[in-house]
């Protein structure tokens, strides 16, 4: 199986002209509508003038602190660059896909500048955001995955951050939570009505990879019982369960088999 973040890092410097918002990839389109942004609330949420809370498909940023819970790092700068972005814009123009709003009411949108450059691909590129890809709003994902490597490649921003490097299995505990890169052999592969479930090689906690029925179209053509005993990197978010590290795999892209 070979990844598509891989490819995409490795194609960076070396398969295309310098980066730009114009490539093909990240091409603006005729934009839906323009809007005023009126407050800018994180690194990948924003308030529009009429009261509409947009959320930016295809990526997540750091969280902020709330509820007595300390801000992730780099959610601050984060919040900074997209503010950076927008100021002195009178408005941003909104490309939506195919499902208009989240479980929270947001509006989903591709948010870009008067001058066609894609807000969320600057973000990538310059590290202050992952690639989040949750289907069906898959629109700009190839153009989101290119941002990201090359600053993955550069260790720019928070891939400079000893959180955002690949770390074993072996080395994670139960506070191993939020966005985590992992490395480690798969031990089980199954499959229930609702995921597949990548199973690591791990004493304790355990540490399961799922990847949710939803998202199973995107991995169509990937191998994935062909993981069993091979070694991995994945990257995602983590939660707990009892005494399970939990991390959702929504991408193949995410998901990259080391070579023996």
């Amino acid at each position: 199986m070979r990844s598509i973040l891989l490819s995409a890092a490795l194609c960076v410097l070396s398969c295309q002209p310098a980066w730009a918002d114009e490539s093909s990839l990240c091409a603006s389109p005729k934009v839906d509508e323009w809007v005023a942004i009126r407050h800018v609330i994180d690194g990948d949420t924003v308030v529009a003038a009429d009261g509409r809370r947009l959320r930016l498909i295809g990526i997540d940023t750091p969280e902020m602190g709330r509820d007595g819970r300390p801000s992730e790092a780099y959610s601050e700068k984060a919040r900074d660059a997209l503010r950076a972005l927008l100021k002195g814009q009178t408005v941003a123009g909104l490309y939506h896909d195919v499902e208009p709003r989240d479980k929270y009411r947001r509006h989903l949108v591709h948010l870009f500048l008067k001058d066609g450059a894609n807000i969320q691909a600057r973000l990538l590129r310059e590290g202050m955001a992952i690639s989040f890809a949750r289907s069906p709003n898959l629109k700009y994902l190839d153009c989101y995955l290119h941002a990201e490597a090359e600053a993955f490649k550069a260790r720019r921003g928070i891939w400079g951050l000893p959180q955002y490097q690949p770390v074993d299995v072996s080395e994670l505990n139960k506070r191993s939570l939020g966005f985590r890169v992992i490395r480690g052999r798969v031990s089980l592969v199954e499959r229930d009505l609702f995921s597949i479930w990548i199973h690591f090689e791990a004493k304790e906690p355990n540490v399961v990879a799922q990847i949710r029925r939803g998202d199973l179209p995107l991995f169509n053509g990937v191998d994935l019982a062909g993981l069993n005993g091979r070694q991995v990197i994945a990257r995602g978010r983590i939660d707990r369960n009892r005494r399970t590290l939990r991390m959702q795999i929504r991408h193949p892209g995410h998901l990259e088999e080391i070579p023996w």
